[in-house]
């Protein structure tokens, strides 16, 4: 819900001034819906995930396994677990 809430609220931006002429605030406003939105469904997302793996994990590993494999995700050395 709060997904569609998110594409919903910024497609209405340039929608909104190119054919409604709508004022500044407006559209201040739907970019702050937009956020967040955007915020509440990562949020949604990342407790459903945690009931999904039966465990509390990490931010971190919730990005691992969410973003496609091909997103590189760059930790400051002293963050990684590699062993270098």
């Amino acid at each position: 819900m709060f997904q569609y809430a998110s594409l919903l609220s910024i497609l209405a931006v340039p929608l909104g001034i190119v054919f409604f002429r709508i004022s500044a605030f407006l559209a201040i406003g739907l970019i702050a819906l937009f956020l967040f939105s955007l915020f509440r469904a990562i949020r949604a997302d990342y407790f459903a995930w945690i009931i999904e793996q039966k465990r509390f994990g990490g931010f971190y590993d919730y990005l691992s396994t969410r973003l496609p494999r091909n997103v590189q995700i760059i930790l400051p050395p002293d963050k990684r677990d590699d062993g270098k």
